[in-house]
């Protein structure tokens, strides 16, 4: 990728805002392809891993496409986070500019991407690359999943609403033990190196991310 590398801010842990329009148009996907009663939920190791390789930040309504988990979504159009790297090489490759960052695909030649020049979190829109006619147009990000939706087959009942989060997935999907230190506040156990009186403990406190303490500077919550 061209460009610097990027400086990643850490985001907060939990709820996140998004446009009305695609929280609206999520949440009928999610209800129409049967996974609206699952967490929606993105991990911000993932989600920083991936940003730095295309040195681009997402905005929260791209944040929350990829937190929703829609199978359609994955499987017809290949809108998943771990691909992003992928489809932006295939994307670069085939002589798109070098500001589109590649989502996914619509079809053999029709790229789904983002402008990583021009976006706002309120406004999110998606460019569409065809690399035959060389062409490029771009959609609201929410017209384009409420389009998507009217394809599903419609669900009894209303949806129900949609909020997604920014977590982080600890060693072996354990959720970790509660703790507080009287600084950083409350947080979870991501791993504990040692025992005895010298036994460490990293921590991971939603405000200010991962921190490496001595454990007698801690208050287990959950024991």
């Amino acid at each position: 990728m061209s460009g610097e590398p990027l400086e990643h801010v850490p985001r907060d842990l939990g709820p996140f805002p998004i446009s009305d329009p695609v929280r609206d148009a999520l949440a009928k996907l999610r209800h129409r392809s049967g996974v609206a009663t699952a967490r929606p939920e993105i991990d911000a190791d993932r989600v920083r891993d991936v940003e730095i390789g295309v040195v681009f930040r997402f905005p929260n309504d791209l944040l929350a496409l990829y937190a929703a988990d829609v199978p359609f979504l994955r499987d017809r159009y290949e809108l998943i986070l771990s691909r992003v790297v992928a489809h932006t090489g295939v994307l670069h490759a085939r002589a798109a500019r070098g500001d589109l960052i590649g989502l996914g695909v619509q079809d053999e030649h029709c790229h789904i991407c983002v402008d990583k020049n021009s976006h706002r979190d309120d406004a999110t829109r998606l460019s569409f690359y065809d690399d035959q006619a060389q062409s490029l147009y771009a959609v609201p990000l929410g017209r384009w999943l409420a389009e998507v939706a009217v394809a599903l087959p419609e669900t009894p009942g209303d949806a129900p609403p949609f909020s997604p989060e920014l977590s982080r997935v600890l060693p072996g999907g354990s959720p970790g033990t509660r703790v507080r230190h009287k600084v950083f506040g409350e947080g979870k156990v991501y791993v504990e190196i040692g025992d005895g009186p010298t036994r460490k403990v990293k921590v991971d406190f939603p405000k200010v991310g991962l921190k490496l303490l001595q454990a007698r500077f801690l208050e287990y919550l959950d024991e």
